[in-house]
């Protein structure tokens, strides 16, 4: 669970790609039954918590809220929510604050919402544990190095191109005003 751009889609290949442990992968539009056995519900709506069983183990994955508005902010702009292999290529675009602080708001709200749901024992991640190295995941969920040297890694996500200040034409004027806000989860 978590709210976008904050390294779900990496955490989700690591269960279902690297460890095998889940081998179907529900997504959001599929988020109507209760989980049955070896499923896996990548979700980013609180409200999902109340699709557990009573074996369902809860990740979080949190992040930076100004960083997960930039990443919001890009994904927006050019349609596109995941990147394989380095794909893809930096468009710059201009922002405005109001586009930022609605991006920041999504983030914030989202862990309003999920905070009174959120079973206590939740295994939470945050994105600077991996953003470096998607490989620290091994550590954080206890998978053997072997399961990831044998892992199909055609469809391994990895992060998007480029720096925020690669593309927002206006970076400077807009993160100055993010800096005025609060970058921490709170959760």
């Amino acid at each position: 669970m978590g709210p976008g751009r904050t390294g779900s889609v990496t955490i989700v290949y690591y269960f279902s790609k690297v460890l095998g442990a889940t081998p179907y992968i529900r997504n959001e539009n599929q988020n109507i039954n209760p989980l049955r056995a070896k499923e896996i519900l990548h979700s980013h709506t609180p409200t999902d918590v109340n699709l557990a069983n009573e074996n369902t183990l809860f990740v979080l994955s949190t992040r930076n809220l100004i960083e997960t508005a930039y990443s919001r902010l890009i994904g927006r702009k050019t349609n596109r929510w995941r990147y394989v292999q380095n794909s893809g290529e930096v468009n710059p675009f201009i922002t405005t604050k109001n586009e930022f602080i609605n991006s920041y708001n999504y983030g914030l709200e989202y862990y309003q919402g999920l905070k009174p749901l959120l079973p206590e024992n939740t295994l939470r991640i945050d994105y600077s544990q991996f953003k470096d190295d998607h490989k620290n995941l091994l550590s954080i969920l206890n998978i053997s190095e072997k399961n990831y040297i044998f892992a199909n890694k055609s469809s391994q996500p990895t992060k998007t191109p480029g720096t925020y200040r690669d593309w927002i034409i206006n970076f400077d004027e807009i993160d100055e005003f993010a800096r005025t806000l609060d970058p921490m989860p709170p959760i």
